[in-house]
């Protein structure tokens, strides 16, 4: 303590060639440092749910293909809820997704649907397609 009695009592002199740190920069300095970089997103990554794709019955896959032929053959205008499943692009399984656009037509060559925003879905990943012109004609099936 000895060593410090001639600068112990002089005020504080704050530099004038250095800014002002703020507190986060200061405390930035002493936080500790990510050992295992991406350790964190590779945890979200397992943890994150998928689901498998469910088979659809005979006579879904024909209700289903019976409303798309009578969209395509009358022209409807309207927008319609398609759900579908989306397969996940880095684990097994994916999850279920549900659009509501208008649609333009089909692609006979690719088998997809595709709609006015040039939005394209795989009709074998269809599970429903509903719409309240579809909901009134087929409601009894």
């Amino acid at each position: 303590m000895e060593k410090y009695q001639s600068i112990i009592d002089k005020p504080y002199q704050k530099s004038t060639a250095r800014p002002h740190m703020s507190l986060n920069d200061r405390a930035a300095q002493f936080a500790p440092f990510a050992a295992l970089t991406g350790y964190e997103a590779e945890l979200k990554e397992v943890s994150r749910l998928t689901e498998e794709k469910c088979e659809l019955t005979d006579e879904a896959k024909e209700l289903i293909n019976t409303k798309l032929n009578y969209i395509i053959t009358f022209k409807l205008q309207e927008e319609i809820l398609v759900t579908h499943f989306v397969q996940d692009l880095k684990k097994q399984g994916g999850s279920y997704k549900t659009v509501f656009l208008q649609v333009k037509r089909i692609d006979e060559v690719t088998k997809e649907l595709i709609f006015v925003d040039k939005t394209k879905i795989k009709l074998e990943n269809i599970i429903n397609v509903n719409s309240k012109t579809l909901d009134s004609i087929f409601k009894d099936f």
